[in-house]
């Protein structure tokens, strides 16, 4: 499939890496010398306007949030004809289904991922809205080799998303401020407790991997806050939690 990105910020630039290799990719950006930056390090094609992306099989949308809605206008104006997936968290399904008509055909495909964690391999749940069949099967062609697709409210992502950044940087903000209380002022310091210890033990907890030592921690947190003493949390399928996966 031929596949245009348009966007080339860290998102964009995320999902370029990952897909070169089982896609052929087109890149754009309003900034045409990124755009050719990314393209070159990636292998893959960079055009300077956006008529040049007409007849492509799908074009992805990593841009701005309120960027997209305007972005849409323009291929219609062209008088583009495009299958448009939408990555935006902010844009609802309804409001691409408004835009839609006239050649263009628009879904949503909302990702629960962090893009530098996205660029170094990690696989992200692709929550794609439910609508046309085709748009649907196409989407899901799309990002199965790079994540775990799922057909559901795309809406339920900026909740997660939400939940999750706001919690971490809460957890970030706290355990910065506490290190400089106990005196540990040092950048570098601060920086290793933050990225390897902090993040590495999230990263522990979410495989159910955790050491003895961070174990006995988490049991005590959650005694603490008057939970169950056993995690909820289970490393499963997305099928097995009850949605729906996308063959």
């Amino acid at each position: 499939m031929r596949i245009g990105i348009v966007g080339t910020g860290r998102m964009g630039t995320a999902l370029a890496k990952r897909l070169r290799n089982s896609l052929e990719l087109v890149l754009y950006d309003s900034n045409y010398e990124l755009a050719a930056t990314r393209a070159k390090e990636y292998s893959v094609t960079a055009v300077g306007r956006l008529t040049e992306l007409d007849g492509l099989d799908a074009i992805i949308l990593a841009i701005q949030d309120n960027k997209v809605l305007d972005c849409i206008n323009d291929f219609r104006q062209a008088s583009i004809e495009a299958n448009i997936v939408s990555i935006a968290t902010n844009i609802s399904q309804l409001s691409l289904q408004k835009m839609s008509g006239q050649g263009i055909y628009c879904i949503s495909a909302k990702m629960i991922a962090q893009a530098d964690e996205m660029a170094a391999g990690e696989r992200p749940v692709v929550v794609i809205s439910p609508g046309p069949s085709k748009l649907v099967r196409l989407a899901a062609a799309i990002f199965s080799s790079i994540g775990d697709v799922m057909v559901d409210d795309s809406e339920i992502v900026r909740t997660i998303n939400s939940i999750a950044v706001e919690k971490a940087v809460e957890a970030a903000v706290m355990i910065e401020d506490q290190l400089c209380a106990a005196g540990f002022r040092n950048p570098a310091i601060i920086r290793a407790a933050l990225r390897q210890v902090a993040a590495g033990v999230v990263k522990a907890y979410s495989s159910n991997n955790l050491g003895p030592f961070a174990r006995e921690i988490a049991a005590r947190v959650r005694e603490e806050n008057d939970l169950s003493k056993e995690s909820c949390f289970r490393p499963r399928s997305c099928q097995s939690a009850g949605l729906r996966l996308q063959s």
